[in-house]
């Protein structure tokens, strides 16, 4: 049956007014719709992106392999550059490989080859600042520790017991030839580096008996007692390490290095009766809490070295100067071979003063290289005028062949011979003033006969001065027994 239209017509809704009717919200379009893009054309958009991101990776790459290269070749001129090598680093304080002589020997066995890249790789014209490079980086390792030990994987000898069999004090070697004056210095420096307590900005070297050298020692300073018996009287002058003439000794026994009190009384054990003992390790020991030793390098001060001359002046028996009658000269910002080979930076913010007494009688000296060459300087030079790291040369010019002081205003006719490493720089001031004239060898440099050489000098006095871990140094003590 057919519904009447007015009754279908109330079927419909009705219009919902304006504030009833939902807000319609449009249809999300696809991405890229209102640009009336087409999926294929975002397809090739994209690759276009691609294609030219690719572009740019391998324009930066292609310019990236320009610059490698283009490094690598300047390192290559520079390593070209034969003639403007250098031959020391002011930086680790020693010298460079030298050249190595050619000959049908060292061509056969390979010997100069590998010679050969070993002073190209030590003389690189920017291998100095490439070290210092390498020094700040290791310092950017994380947190440095207040108190560190360094190296130290050392062997010592063990020392002998006291009062037990030793070794005769005149003892009978066969004739040694020199060792080369770079291979002691390398040598004498891996001893002292080799074993490092650091402490806030300050570093002390371990010491590490080692009998042989000990031996070879005594024996050079036995021979020379021997050779000028009744011709000069012969001073030993041996000097612990800043570890053992300044640390407390609750520390010195937690480091595991040797006894130096117990290995100085063995080196003096040895020795000839002929050669007057000088003990300094109590009398530094006493005067440890002042300013005796560099915090950042291995050396002593002048200071330290005083307290070692008066020790000095009562076995000889006369009288040392007063410090409060010398002009006291003093130069800042020192960072010597502890901070060279360190590089901490609690050391860069507290660097050494060098405090140096001008003699009163002559301020200056001649010296001589190793290569011959003669100069003339000063016993204390102006430190002010010298890099940072070198100010300890300030003492007689640093270490040379020979250096003659004479002082005008004692005219007794006294001489004396100091026979020296480079701790005898400190020490060699103080004398100026005792002696119308003061000879310095290092025998580390010199050719010259020690006994020929008191002779012909007419030379009174003959004083070892040398540290105990440079005088325990195998090719240090051999070259000391080749010059007797």
């Amino acid at each position: 049956m057919v519904q009447p239209r007015e009754r279908l017509s109330e079927r419909r809704p009705r219009a919902r007014s304006s504030e009833q009717a939902p807000e319609r919200r449009p249809r999300a379009r696809a991405a890229g719709a209102e640009e009336g893009q087409t999926p294929e054309r975002r397809r090739r958009s994209n690759d276009a992106g691609n294609r030219d991101a690719r572009r740019k990776i391998a324009t930066w790459r292609r310019w990236g392999v320009r610059a490698v290269m283009a490094v690598m070749a300047l390192g290559c001129v520079i390593g070209l550059a034969f003639f403007v090598r250098p031959t020391t680093s002011d930086f680790e304080k020693r010298e460079l490989t030298v050249f190595p002589t050619p000959s049908v020997a060292s061509f056969l066995d390979g010997t100069f080859f590998s010679d050969l890249s070993l002073w190209y790789a030590d003389t690189y014209p920017l291998r100095e600042p490439l070290v210092k490079a390498d020094h700040a980086l290791e310092n950017l390792y994380g947190i440095q520790p207040e108190t560190q030990f360094v190296g130290g994987n050392v062997q010592a000898d063990e020392l002998p017991v006291e009062g037990g069999t030793v070794t005769p004090a005149t003892v009978e070697r066969e004739e040694v030839a020199p060792p080369e004056a770079q291979v002691v210095q390398e040598d004498v420096q891996a001893n002292i580096m080799n074993g490092l307590y650091v402490e806030g900005g300050t570093a002390c070297s371990v010491y590490y008996f080692y009998e042989p050298a000990v031996t070879t020692y005594c024996a050079a300073v036995n021979k020379c007692a021997e050779e000028l018996d009744g011709v000069a009287d012969v001073y030993s002058v041996l000097i612990p390490n800043n570890s053992g003439a300044t640390l407390d000794e609750s520390v010195l026994d937690s480091l595991g290095g040797s006894n130096q009190k117990q290995a100085l009384d063995y080196f003096h054990s040895l020795m000839d009766p002929r050669v007057k003992v000088v003990e300094t390790y109590d009398a530094l020991r006493a005067h440890r809490d002042e300013y005796i030793f560099f915090r950042t390098d291995h050396h002593w001060t002048q200071l330290g070295a005083y307290y070692a001359y008066v020790e000095f002046c009562k076995v000889k028996g006369i009288e040392p100067f007063k410090l409060s009658d010398r002009e006291e000269v003093a130069y800042d910002s020192f960072l010597g071979s502890f901070y060279a080979e360190l590089q901490l930076p609690a050391m860069a913010d507290n660097p050494d003063t060098m405090y140096a007494y001008i003699p009163n009688g002559t301020n200056d000296l001649t010296y001589w290289t190793a290569d011959g060459e003669e100069f003339e300087g000063n016993v204390i030079a102006d430190a002010s005028v010298y890099d940072d790291n070198a100010k300890y040369m300030a003492f007689i010019m640093g270490d040379q062949e020979r250096q003659i002081i004479e002082n005008p205003k004692v005219t007794d006719g006294s001489s004396c011979l100091v026979i020296k490493d480079s701790y005898g720089c400190a020490f060699v001031p103080n004398l100026v003033d005792n002696y119308q004239t003061v000879h310095v060898l290092d025998f580390r440099k010199t050719w010259r006969n020690i006994p020929e050489y008191v002779r012909e000098n007419n030379i009174q006095d003959v004083i070892f001065m040398n540290n105990m871990t440079i005088a325990g140094t195998d090719t240090a003590a051999d070259a000391l027994y080749s010059i007797m």
